[in-house]
């Protein structure tokens, strides 16, 4: 700090005792030891700076006790290096990890490419797997709060959590930081990595990518960001990888539905005994989100605001949204076929064009697909009315292969398989419209919302 000079430490350390009663009932104090939780230093001079922690852990669930320690350097112009090591112990057996990551901008260009490299990094692990990935962060000049961020026992620095495991041997892994000459258009991070199993042979290797479109690298928010995990396990067969994708066009005109801008998921996973495709699901889907305050523009005032025309009309733009979403299943472990939305239901009461208790809907091996579009304009103003409106409309479609054996109920001696060649469809189109008009009151100590009309139809 300025006060220190440049320099300051800290922690946390506990002075353990116990106390007893003697025979004569009084308090006897006994020392019994010091416990060191945290330790940081922090250092700052003319051209350079130095954060470093070490973190002490024992007796938690999942990694047992040990020791992490922590260390970023910045130095002027542009370089960053970051490392990570934790050491423990957990039910008789030790592990380790290390992860070291150096990043610059300006980066370096690789030949007539356009591209250019602008960090990389790598790291090694022992008796430790990947329990799964956070966000990935490409360095940019930036860092997260290192308080926070090095506190998390077992992540490492590309945001991928390992825990112990005593299966697993030496894992290594490489990291690089690429992107445009021009980063603003694309930058990524990249990691790829081998794990060894105990006995030496291969027991997983995974590539992990965090990729950005669109965005300065200032930018907390992405215009686009799509980040892919795939892990291939040698031991049980098996191939798994997701794709999260985030979008926030335009300043959040047009956004991903979710927490964070996400958008949606997919996932593909093979093994010997199931396979599946799932871009979104019915309860899941990929959920596009079209912000409707830009149209305040043409009134010339701001979205946030209600807009009032010469007629005397005011609209909440702010308020107005469209909702597009959409799914894409296929393989061995379909979700079930989803209900009507609350929307319909709510107006035609509890319908189902299905059988909701009939296995055939509850899953199995083929293709649904769905989409639906929904529209919310929620006030709408004139003098001393006011109006409500949205509409939504969709559909659902499964395609189920139920086998050659199978038979339609009450024909289970035909020489037909139901359906074409055991494939059975089953669908369902909706709609629906919502509207109110009321009186907004405020005289004679009266005051509030009285409805007039109320119209809704749904099929």
């Amino acid at each position: 700090s300025d006060d220190d000079g440049g320099f300051s430490t800290g922690g946390q350390v506990r002075l353990m005792s116990g106390i007893e009663i003697n025979d004569s009932g009084r308090q006897v104090w006994t020392f019994e030891g010091v416990e060191v939780d945290e330790l940081f230093l922090d250092v700052s001079g003319p051209g350079y700076s130095l954060y470093g922690s070490v973190l002490f852990y024992e007796d938690t669930p999942d990694y047992g006790s040990g020791f992490r320690a922590a260390i970023e350097a910045s130095f002027d112009p542009s370089l960053t290096v970051e490392a990570i090591v934790q050491f423990g112990e957990v039910d008789d057996y030790r592990y380790w990890f290390a992860d070291a990551m150096a990043s610059f901008n300006p980066g370096i260009q690789i030949g007539t490419t356009g591209l250019a490299l602008y960090g990389f990094g790598g790291g090694a692990s022992y008796h430790m797997t990947r329990a799964g990935m956070d966000d990935v962060e490409l360095e940019e000049g930036e860092e997260e709060d290192p308080e926070e961020a090095e506190s998390d026992i077992g992540m490492s620095l590309s945001g991928v959590l390992y825990i112990p495991d005593q299966s697993a041997g030496i894992g290594i892994r490489a990291r690089l930081g690429i992107g445009l000459s021009a980063r603003e258009t694309f930058n990524a991070d990249v990691m790829f990595e081998i794990i060894f199993n105990a006995n030496g042979g291969l027991s997983q290797i995974a590539f992990e990518g965090d990729a950005r479109f669109l965005t300065p690298p200032a930018e907390e928010d992405p215009a686009i960001r799509a980040i892919l995990a795939m892990n291939y396990d040698f031991e049980n067969d098996a191939f798994h990888a997701q794709l999260d994708m985030y979008i926030n066009i335009a300043g959040g005109v047009v956004s991903g539905a979710y927490d964070d801008n996400l958008a949606g998921t997919g996932i593909i996973h093979a093994d010997p005994s199931l396979w599946y495709i799932h871009l979104g699901t019915p309860d899941n889907r990929i959920m596009l989100s079209y912000d409707l305050g830009p149209l305040a523009d043409l009134a010339g005032t701001s979205p946030d605001d209600d807009v009032e025309g010469s007629d005397g009309a005011q609209i909440d733009w702010g308020s107005m949204g469209l909702l597009l979403t959409a799914y894409l299943d296929a393989g061995m472990n379909l979700p079930a076929f989803p209900a009507l939305p609350p929307e319909v239901t709510d107006i035609l009461g509890e319908i189902s064009v299905f059988n909701p208790v009939d296995p055939r809907f509850q899953g199995g091996t083929g293709l649904m697909f769905g989409a639906s579009m929904q529209l919310t304009v929620p006030d709408i103003s004139f003098l001393a009315f006011y109006a409500e409106f949205s509409a939504g409309a969709g559909f659902d479609v499964m395609m189920l292969n139920l086998g050659e054996a199978a038979r339609c109920a009450g024909n289970e001696n035909s020489s037909e398989p139901i359906g074409v060649n055991g494939w059975y469809a089953t669908g369902q189109v909706w709609g629906y419209v919502e509207g109110a008009i009321g009186l907004h009151v405020d005289i004679f100590g009266v005051s509030g919302d009285f409805e007039i009309l109320s119209l809704a139809a749904a099929a």
